[in-house]
């Protein structure tokens, strides 16, 4: 299908921590290699942008953002390369989620409580309209992966497929319990 995916958690409490306090979080993150399998080299301030990327940590495989989009504050996750030795949707969905919820739980750490996770509301989008692109068929072929995915993680899942032909392909993945 494609390996270029995005994937969201939203803060819990989004007041309580400001993108410049993330800013020197992610250059330590640099510094110190923080994230697993991920070249980190660089750090971008686009708080200017009203519901805009946020803060972003760059790497070549994925860029991960303090994100603002649609008005809702969350950490996310955009891949940018393949998987190496990963093959499938569900399976690269899964390796996504661990790298997330990995670096979610450093953030919660850095920020001492300040920036956690909710862990039980996610937003995926697929970002290639090309070969995902956004309509009721691609999100049959995806679902039974997609929800394969969150299952270990949160159990029980309701998928929402958000059908706006003008946006990447986008399903909201929530907690059932």
């Amino acid at each position: 299908m494609t390996h270029k995916l995005n994937l969201k958690v939203f803060l819990e409490n989004s007041k309580s921590i400001t993108d410049a306090q993330i800013v020197p979080i992610f250059h330590s993150w640099i510094q110190g290699h923080a994230l697993e399998e991920h070249a980190l080299f660089d750090v971008a301030d686009y708080s200017h942008v009203h519901h805009g990327p946020g803060v972003v940590l760059v790497s070549h495989e994925a860029n991960l953002y303090l994100d603002h989009g649609d008005g809702r504050s969350g950490l996310l996750y955009q891949r940018k390369q393949p998987i190496a030795g990963v093959s499938g949707l569900g399976a690269s969905i899964a390796v996504i989620l661990k790298y997330l919820l990995s670096a979610a739980e450093k953030l919660e750490e850095a920020t001492e409580g300040k920036a956690k996770s909710s862990k039980r509301e996610f937003v995926l989008r697929f970002a290639d309209r090309l070969n995902a692109p956004n309509t009721a068929e691609t999100f049959a072929k995806v679902r039974g992966e997609v929800e394969g995915a969150f299952t270990p993680l949160l159990r029980a899942v309701t998928l929402e497929h958000v059908g706006d032909s003008g946006k990447l392909l986008e399903v909201r993945v929530k907690a059932k319990e």
